[in-house]
């Protein structure tokens, strides 16, 4: 069973963070996952804000286990289970390209009809 320790810390200069704790063992391995509060999320760069912050956090740390091939396969299926949580957060999403697309359309189609509107021009004949 896998066992978790949740403690909060302050970044140090240097963009270090330190963790002390007395359940944590001199020299044993274990995971750490950063989470940032849901108020400074919005202002990190790089974070999308798409998905749950935990659940982001948990993709990355899965993918780069595959990347190091120590991916065992409870966890192959977690990775499996957190990408399908992934699509379907993606599924209920606005996707900005069909957003853009429907704003090109509408342009076009006023541009279209004010070409329309538009008197047509009587060729000139020498």
């Amino acid at each position: 069973m896998q066992t978790a320790l949740r403690l909060t810390t302050i970044v140090l200069p240097g963009s270090r963070i330190e963790v002390t704790s007395p359940e944590l063992r001199e020299g044993g391995k274990v995971e750490l996952i950063i989470l940032f509060p849901d108020s400074e999320q919005a202002n990190t760069p790089g974070l999308t804000g798409r998905y749950p912050a935990i659940l982001e956090a948990e993709y990355n740390a899965l993918i780069q286990k595959k990347l190091a091939r120590m991916l065992t396969s409870e966890e192959a299926l977690r990775l499996e289970a957190v990408r399908d949580e992934i699509s379907a957060i993606d599924r209920n999403h606005p996707d900005i390209r069909a957003i853009q697309a429907q704003t090109l359309s509408a342009e076009l189609a006023q541009i279209r009809a004010e070409l329309e509107a538009l008197p047509l021009a009587e060729s000139a004949n020498p």
